[in-house]
């Protein structure tokens, strides 16, 4: 169902889309402008990057949104580009990253590595956002 909405949104229309999840609460917020970069909480981000809720430029959007790249990021290993940034820039550590290659599910991480292979900036920010529990 999200793919059909996404598929909805008039891509030329909007300078932004804002995703949230059904199970959000949404804090009161103002940003004086909305920077070229997808935002995202730190919220539920587990040190990767959150998918509970995201400020979107609409040029990246297809990027968040991994409903056609995500077979083939589910099935491939990490490329080793990304498996170097992981462990000497984001500091990851051996542990991590080979959980996460090798045993375990993340959307979280396939979002990440969805981003950073293709070069689409992204910043975690302290929004008022969080899952209702």
């Amino acid at each position: 169902s999200r793919k059909v909405a996404y598929s909805l949104v008039p891509k030329d229309t909007y300078d932004s889309i804002i995703y949230c999840r059904y199970d959000n609460i949404l804090g009161g917020m103002k940003l004086k402008e909305v920077p070229n970069v997808i935002l995202t909480p730190l919220e539920e981000s587990y040190n990767l990057i959150s998918d509970i809720f995201a400020i979107i430029p609409s040029q990246y959007a297809q990027h968040y949104f991994l409903y056609d790249e995500y077979e083939r990021l589910h099935s491939t290993q990490f490329e080793p580009e990304f498996e170097t940034w992981l462990r000497d820039i984001k500091q990851y550590g051996e542990e991590n990253i080979r959980i996460h290659k090798y045993e375990r599910y993340c959307p979280h991480m396939m979002l990440l590595r969805n981003l950073y292979m293709n070069k689409i900036p992204a910043k975690q920010m302290d929004l008022p956002v969080r899952i209702k529990r």
